[in-house]
């Protein structure tokens, strides 16, 4: 009787085991992915590019004036690359 007893123990404490590492599988993630191309025959009329300025500075203030002056430095370079003023939004 007592092997029994044990041997139902052993079982249950497997399946318990069993049943708590299936609880624990993480399905991966769902990824979609996409890749397209597409081609114009007509010459484009409208160009967006954006940037700017990182700066570092001992307070805040300081950092704020050195991207200022940065910033209308980048200004200064695209309006003598020929863009027009209406063309360009900071």
């Amino acid at each position: 009787m007592y092997n029994r007893n044990w041997l139902a123990a052993a079982a249950a404490i497997g399946m318990a085991a069993g049943s708590a590492a299936s609880a624990q599988v993480v399905s991966p993630p769902t990824i979609l992915t996409i890749n397209a191309e597409g081609r114009s025959l007509r010459t484009p009329d409208i160009a967006e590019v954006s940037g700017g300025v990182v700066t570092s500075a001992a307070t805040a203030s300081a950092a704020m004036a050195d991207n200022a002056r940065k910033m209308t430095a980048v200004v200064a370079a695209v309006r003598q690359a020929g863009l027009a003023d209406r063309d360009i939004q900071t």
